[in-house]
């Protein structure tokens, strides 16, 4: 009995019909999406650092309140951070670019 051989699998290629003015427009979107992303995480990083400087001097109200604005501002930055990427992997997608592994699930959304 003879095995089968099995071929890799390869991401097929689409040739994107795309005018130069709608490529130059989508790799500005990728550049914002990206500087985007990195002010985001800036933002989480800092009220995070804020969260626990507060809760570290004091537990009164004032802190409490302040703490509990930072976790909803680090909810939201979350939130637009994973839209921000969706948005970001669909349009190198649509140019044809190479993206990490798990954005090829994307594809599947």
């Amino acid at each position: 009995m003879a095995k089968k051989e099995r071929q890799p699998k390869t991401l097929e290629k689409q040739e994107s019909q795309l005018s130069e003015d709608e490529r130059g427009h989508m790799m500005g979107t990728i550049h914002v999406c990206q500087r985007v992303l990195h002010g985001l995480t800036g933002v989480m990083i800092s009220a995070f650092a804020l969260i626990v400087l507060f809760t570290t001097i004091s537990s009164g109200p004032f802190v409490q309140v302040t703490g509990r604005g930072l976790y909803f501002l680090i909810l939201a930055a979350a939130v637009t951070s994973l839209v921000t990427w969706i948005v970001r992997v669909r349009m190198e997608k649509r140019l044809g670019n190479e993206t990490h592994v798990v954005a090829d699930i994307m594809k599947r959304v």
